[in-house]
């Protein structure tokens, strides 16, 4: 369904070669062997000139520091010459250093961004049930920091067959039917892996998922999830919703008033970057500045927009190991009215231009008078929770069949 928006490719830059008449010309001469061998010798004569230069600057100011180390050990001759008036010794005293430095706390900073704020949160959550699950069951908190392999391993198995969850308040009409006594088997799967990250985080060379220590534990777990399925208690797994069709040209439609409402050109705009660029809805909207984005055109002279910077996302950090990124590809022009190209530019020109971000609160007086004035948006930018109301409100005042949320543009924009 992506397809309807824009068509996604990799922004691939050609070389330019540019023929100046400078070179076909220097091409074109023929040189004499007896001019080859004069520019050969010149280059020589040139070359050992220098050597010469250097080994002599060499000895002079190796003569020079001699004689500066007898002149402090005897006593200055002339009183009135002292260090302060020390020639330099080396030549590249001057340069500027090629490499950074950087302090303790910086490399500290850095490991800390290994992870992000939500896994940090998660690996406290899978902690968190762990602790509790050993406080219950035996009495005692576990010390992660000693803690022996051989204790841990045995009660893992056992703490995995034993964990339930709360009973944890939903808006899920389908979760709310079903009794929810047991955790979800990928909820059993990220406990544990909140578990190992701890190990790493304390630098304990501990891997309770691939260990051989731990292969005991992990087949018990198994063969729990194995029960369930066959006894018909594993719930599968809900996925985000896919915007329908029908949906999709109701959203089309409401975005064609966009020239008389400043709320739907935002949401507008901020549903196009979401679909073309395969974002979330809520995870690079607040990164973005009026700078973000690059209007060019294809070699069928068809305008598109990619963005300048990578922006950091939940499958995105920018790290070693991270392949996706949305900035290789792009938002295509087309000959809709609510061309997505077309209202990237509009939303531009509606913005104040002192402002940075490219998400902006609304000018009161464009709210109702839209046409009477020339910004729309302040320099005030929005904060990241704003956009979780996007999605349900263009639902909404599309008539859509269904309410949807921000996490079902990345499911439509990738489903085939």
């Amino acid at each position: 369904m992506a397809g309807n928006y824009g068509r996604f490719q990799l922004d691939l830059p050609e070389n330019d070669y540019a023929d100046t008449a400078e070179e076909n010309m220097f091409l074109e001469v023929v040189l004499d062997e007896n001019v080859l061998n004069q520019i050969e010798e010149i280059i020589c004569e040139t070359n050992e000139c220098k050597n010469e230069m250097m080994e002599a600057s060499i000895t002079a100011s190796s003569t020079l520091n001699n004689d500066v180390m007898k002149s402090e050990l005897s006593g200055p001759a002339d009183p009135g010459l002292g260090k302060a008036n020390m020639p330099t010794a080396t030549v590249a005293d001057n340069d500027q250093e090629r490499f950074r430095k950087v302090t303790a706390a910086d490399m500290n900073k850095y490991l800390d961004m290994n992870q992000s704020k939500s896994t940090k949160a998660n690996t406290k959550w899978g902690m968190k049930i762990f602790q509790d699950w050993h406080t219950e069951t035996y009495g005692n908190k576990l010390d992660m920091a000693q803690y022996s392999i051989d204790e841990l391993k045995e009660k893992l198995g056992k703490f995995y067959c034993e964990a339930r969850p709360k009973n944890a308040k939903t808006n899920d009409q389908e979760l709310k039917q079903v009794p929810n006594t047991e955790y979800h088997k990928n909820t059993l799967k990220n406990i544990r892996a909140a578990i190992n990250r701890h190990f790493h985080d304390l630098n304990r060379e501990i891997d309770i998922v691939n260990g051989n220590e731990f292969k005991k534990g992990n087949k018990i777990l198994d063969g729990l999830l194995k029960e369930r399925m066959t006894t018909g208690q594993s719930r599968a797994t809900k996925h985000k919703d896919i915007i329908e069709l029908a949906d999709l040209t109701k959203i089309s439609s409401y975005f064609e008033r966009v020239e008389f409402s400043p709320f739907i050109l935002r949401r507008c705009v901020w549903f196009n970057i979401a679909i073309h660029f395969v974002t979330r809805g809520l995870e690079c909207h607040h990164q973005l500045s009026t700078n973000s984005f690059e209007f060019k055109s294809d070699e069928s002279g068809i305008e598109y927009v990619v963005m300048s910077h990578e922006t950091r996302q939940k499958n995105f950090q920018g790290g070693l190991t991270n392949t996706e990124a949305s900035y290789d590809k792009r938002m295509y022009a087309n000959n809709k009215s609510n061309c997505p190209v077309k209202m990237l530019r509009l939303l531009l020109e509606k913005t104040d231009p002192n402002s940075t971000a490219l998400f902006n609160q609304c000018v009161k007086e464009a709210i109702f008078k839209p046409e009477e004035n020339k910004y729309w948006y302040n320099s005030k930018a929005l904060g990241k929770s704003s956009f979780s109301c996007y999605m349900p409100d263009i639902s909404k005042y599309a008539n859509c069949t269904k309410r949807y949320t921000a996490h079902c543009l990345r499911a439509t924009a990738i489903n085939p």
